[in-house]
């Protein structure tokens, strides 16, 4: 087998490196406005979003996570504060993944809910660090200078004060964030092509579900432990108050998981994009060829080379089992062109087999034999006018036309069972002798419902059935054997009629010469239109007339 890969692809390319690259150096510089401005926020996520936004979940915690990690070097409660900008980055690139950060409304759900959670839960766990401490922090002071017009508790006002700075927060960063998105694209259009790559499949849902879970569980443990252990080994010997060695338990296990559970997600984020990176996406790749190729029938070697063409280096058991499923395509694509042939080939033999033994009844009663031949090409002439003039366009395809044209020659079949002397008679039939010759189609009928079951359900024996059945019925209800009239007769069969009468006005019988071309149209077009025939069939006899006596006279050629 050809070689699948000339080179190994890149998990991390140079685009999204340069992007997660500015996304950082974005959350440093924003980091550094609150005191060059002296305003009361903190827009240090602007990286984070716009990295969320663009490469995905994963790089814009590991962005988040990176910034409070670097100042956390100077002020170690940054790191604890970390686990805010990673839920931030959950959040706007969940969002990015639906296509929900495009519009305005999209945004300001983003500032909402990341409102809510700075807002409230934000300061609850400032409380935690500061030892439940309420009058120390930015927050305070603010708080303090609302209570002299706003006479609330001063913790539900530290709550609303933090609501409000966080809600222009989260506005500033949401809107400088799409504004360093466009610019970027504005400026380097080659780089579109590393936004939005991020897909969640179903096996990765469940991949962060169990994780997420485990990640929760891990941080009660590690929350619970690290109480239990600061208690005993150090405030369990000091002469404290039990809401004292509470608060202190309390605030000792909030800050270890708070910087515990950040760094936990970001690594497990990781290991979960790499995992699907190098397992999940080429199964759901793989997955989806396989899916192409099994559900269409249209053209397979094209879904077997965009099987073969899925690009998946990982060296391990999956690029082996992608070259073992290529193989297998291939080797069925094979089996079924092969298969194809035979099957055209059988039909083929089916066809000849049809038309010898149609020639060799309708030569009993000394015809030419080119008489099945004729009807079949009249008969194929006249549905394929049909579907021209857009008459029965729901029931007439090239599969029923092509039926009709395998059909045809089986319309007398049923002659068989008719005696020499009745067919060859050199005059006109008796009553008795016609009330025999119109058992034909009965006869024919029969024959045909024994090779349908010896052969099995073939569509152009099911025609012939109708076709030998039917095709003496008249439009008007007076014809043989069952007298139907209209459209209770089927449509194959209301064509082979006007093929079959054509043909017989214009051949040499025992009892008659053949009537010229433009009499035999006129017997069929104005004397027995309505009566005999279906006058939209009719119609469509006299528009396609000149390629029916193009196929009659090349007959008549090839007999000389």
């Amino acid at each position: 087998m050809d070689k699948l890969h000339t080179r190994k692809k890149r998990l991390i390319s140079p685009g999204s490196i340069m992007l997660f690259a500015a996304g950082v150096l974005l959350n440093l510089l924003g980091a550094q406005i609150p005191g060059l401005l002296g305003i009361p926020i903190y827009i240090d996520n602007i990286g984070t979003v716009f990295v969320a936004a663009t490469l995905g979940i994963v790089p814009g915690m590991a962005t988040a996570y990176i910034g409070n990690l670097f100042y956390s070097f100077q002020q170690p409660e940054w790191l604890y504060w970390g686990i805010f900008g990673v839920f931030f980055a959950f959040i706007v690139g969940r969002s990015a993944e639906k296509d929900k950060f495009k519009s305005i409304p999209d945004m300001l759900r983003i500032v909402l809910i990341m409102t809510a959670a700075n807002g409230i839960l934000g300061e609850l766990f400032s409380w935690v660090l500061s030892g439940f401490d309420l009058s120390t922090g930015m927050t305070a002071e603010y708080a303090e200078s609302v209570r002299r017009f706003l006479p609330l508790p001063q913790p539900l006002l530290r709550i609303l004060v933090n609501i409000a700075i966080e809600a222009a927060d989260k506005a500033v960063t949401v809107i400088l964030s799409y504004i360093c998105i466009r610019t970027v694209l504005a400026l380097f259009p080659q780089i579109k092509k590393e936004i939005g790559k991020q897909t969640y499949s179903p096996l990765r849902n469940r991949m962060v579900k169990l994780i997420s879970v485990s990640t929760t569980v891990t941080g009660a443990a590690v929350f619970m432990i690290a109480c239990q252990t600061y208690y005993r080994y150090v405030v369990a010997n000091e002469d404290l108050t039990m809401a004292l060695i509470l608060q202190r338990c309390l605030t000792f296990g909030g800050s270890l998981f708070a910087a515990m559970i950040g760094a936990q997600i970001c690594l497990i984020g990781f290991s979960v994009a790499y995992i699907a990176k190098t397992v999940v996406d080429p199964v759901n790749s793989m997955s989806k060829a396989m899916t192409e190729f099994v559900g269409t029938d249209d053209d397979k070697y094209s879904d077997v080379q965009a099987v073969k063409d899925i690009e998946i280096t990982t060296n391990d058991e999956i690029e082996n089992l992608h070259s073992n499923m290529s193989m297998l395509a291939d080797d069925i694509v094979r089996y079924i062109g092969a298969l194809n042939d035979k099957m055209d080939e059988l039909t083929r033999l089916q066809q000849n087999i049809i038309t010898t033994m149609a020639d060799i009844i309708e030569s009993r009663d000394d015809t030419t034999g080119a008489h099945v031949k004729r009807t079949a090409a009249y008969a194929e002439i006249i549905a394929r006018q049909l579907l021209e003039d857009g008459v029965y366009t729901d029931e007439i395809t090239e599969e029923f036309i092509d039926n009709l044209r395998i059909a045809a020659p089986l319309h007398d079949v049923g002659k068989i069972c008719v005696s020499d002397a009745i067919l060859n008679k050199p005059g006109r039939l008796t009553d008795e002798e016609f009330d025999i010759m119109k058992t034909h189609t009965t006869h024919g009928r029969e024959i045909l419902e024994k090779a349908l079951v010896n052969l099995g359900s073939f569509d152009y024996l099911t025609m012939a059935e109708d076709l030998t059945q039917y095709h003496h019925e008249w439009w008007n209800g007076n014809g043989y054997p069952e007298r139907l009239s209209g459209k209770d007769i089927p449509l194959s069969a209301r064509i082979m009629a006007i093929a079959d009468v054509y043909d017989a006005l214009t051949s040499k019988r025992q009892y008659k010469e053949p009537f010229p071309p433009e009499k035999a149209k006129y017997i069929i077009s104005v004397q027995e239109k309505g009566t005999h025939f279906e006058p939209v069939v009719v119609d469509a006899f006299v528009n396609a007339y000149d390629k029916i006596e193009t196929a009659r006279k090349s007959e008549l050629d090839d007999q000389q």
